[in-house]
């Protein structure tokens, strides 16, 4: 990973949006030709690509906090699990963004509790 930072901050924001799309579609590639291996560690690589692009379009904010909240939001949105992933995640960056993990958790969480509470106050009626 220490690798990946280096390199991405060397890199052009079309070149890590390419890089990250590609490692998406060379997932979807193997998991529908029935590879057996994971998707969580490809997902990350991508979402983190992807949070390297966000920070390279704006300059002036901290990149790290931007390839962190990116991340974040990209891979809890792409895992099954939620919270998972966004955990998961976390562990690449440091230990005082974690709460953002699990502020973009719950946040990404919250249209599916809201679902459930309409559909129980639905029956009840």
């Amino acid at each position: 990973m220490t690798n990946l930072a280096v390199r991405a901050t060397q890199l052009t924001a079309l070149s890590l949006f390419l890089l990250s799309v590609g490692k998406l579609v060379f997932l979807d590639i193997c998991l529908y030709t029935t590879w057996t291996g994971g998707d969580i560690f490809p997902i990350t690589l991508a979402s983190i690509l992807q949070g390297f692009f966000v920070a390279k379009l704006f300059p002036q904010v901290d990149t790290v906090f931007i390839v962190a909240i990116v991340s974040y939001v990209i891979c809890g949105l792409l895992i099954e699990n939620t919270w998972l992933g966004c955990i998961f995640v976390a562990f690449f960056f440091p230990k005082e963004l974690f709460v953002f993990a699990v502020i973009i958790a719950l946040l990404l969480q919250m249209p599916k509790y809201i679902r459930k509470f309409n559909q129980r106050g639905t029956v009840d009626e």
